[in-house]
């Protein structure tokens, strides 16, 4: 099991069975507003829908070394940031996440995001990763800009989302730039 402790307050760790009530409460309760860009809320209905997304998060970690990780705030449970599947040939990958609404704009995702792309710089030896996100989403967007991502490409129609498509916007970060910035914003006093 894999934990990062961000600071006092802030903490990732592995996403484990012992998640799967609080986590589906979770889901439960921000689900209208999480609906509005993710694709899997129609399959998270019940608690066995969570026990099966936490086995299946676990099974591929072994796999191919996907991550996903708790945001938990204060001890609570606030969303989840994950590494999606790790291409080992290329060091890549790509990172998703999502926060409940009662913990949006006090920077906890922002530091989440940024404490797992350091760790998977550091401790994974991944040389890119990126964040796709739909072009109309944008607090989603927000994340990668504040974070020194470079904006690659827009995919037309890229994920349907229950009724209709949407485009996503790609952001890609290499391991110098990210090295880079982390150098900057300390000399500036300012922490990631």
């Amino acid at each position: 099991m894999t934990e990062i402790q961000i600071d006092q307050t802030l903490r990732l760790s592995s996403v484990t069975q012992e998640d799967a009530q609080e986590l589906f409460d979770l889901v439960d309760t921000n689900r209208t507003r999480l609906r509005e860009w993710l694709p899997w809320l129609d399959k998270t209905k019940e608690l066995k829908d969570t026990i099966s997304f936490i086995q299946h998060a676990q099974e591929t970690a072994k796999a191919d070394g996907t991550m996903t990780m708790t945001i938990r705030l204060q001890g609570k449970l606030v969303g989840l940031v994950s590494f999606h599947k790790i291409d080992r040939e290329t060091a890549s990958t790509s990172l998703g996440y999502w926060i409940a609404q009662d913990a949006e704009g006090r920077g906890v995702m922002t530091r989440s995001v940024a404490a797992l792309i350091s760790f998977g710089f550091t401790q994974l030896s991944l040389t890119e990763i990126s964040i796709k996100c739909a072009s109309e989403n944008f607090r989603s967007a927000a994340i990668p800009v504040r974070l020194g991502f470079k904006f690659k490409e827009i995919i037309p129609a890229a994920e349907w989302l229950y009724d209709h498509h949407v485009d996503h916007k790609v952001y890609v970060i290499k391991k110098s730039d990210w090295l880079a910035n982390i150098v900057a914003k300390s000399t500036e006093g300012v922490l990631l």
